[in-house]
């Protein structure tokens, strides 16, 4: 029990640790080939993409974690909810990001930039998803 208990929380904090250190590297590498003038810019983008990525999740994987855990036998109808709910959650937060917030910023951000936000948005509340699938289907 305890060998499985210590392997869990390794893998688990071993995800934490190298997700925030690749985060940690990108940024650093981001601020040195942007110099000052873009930093401003790219700053920004991250932020939409952060306030995005926590709307977008709502708590869902969360709940999906709870029920689970509390009634696996139902589990793959909360999946199938949850997904869904996912999915519509992604694409309303996709459409916000690349055609609703230009009109709310001074800046002028490009197109391409916008879709390179919404598109790391989407891979982050899938990789949120998935992680709390992973803890739900963990023994």
């Amino acid at each position: 029990m305890f060998n499985k208990f210590f392997k869990n929380t390794f893998w688990l904090a071993f995800g934490e640790i190298a997700g925030r250190l690749l985060r940690i590297i990108l940024v650093l590498y981001a601020a040195r080939a942007l110099g000052a003038a873009n930093w401003g810019i790219f700053s920004y983008a991250l932020s939409i993409a952060t306030m995005f990525t926590v709307l977008a999740d709502i708590g869902l994987g969360a709940v999906m974690t709870r029920e689970i855990v509390k009634d696996p036998d139902n589990k793959h109808q909360y999946l199938s909810n949850s997904l869904i709910i996912k999915v519509i959650l992604i694409i309303l937060t996709s459409i916000t990001i690349v055609f609703i917030t230009p009109l709310f910023s001074n800046l002028s951000l490009s197109t391409g930039l916008l879709v390179f936000i919404s598109l790391l948005v989407m891979a982050d509340n899938l990789r949120i998803y998935t992680s709390s699938l992973n803890r739900a289907l963990e023994k």
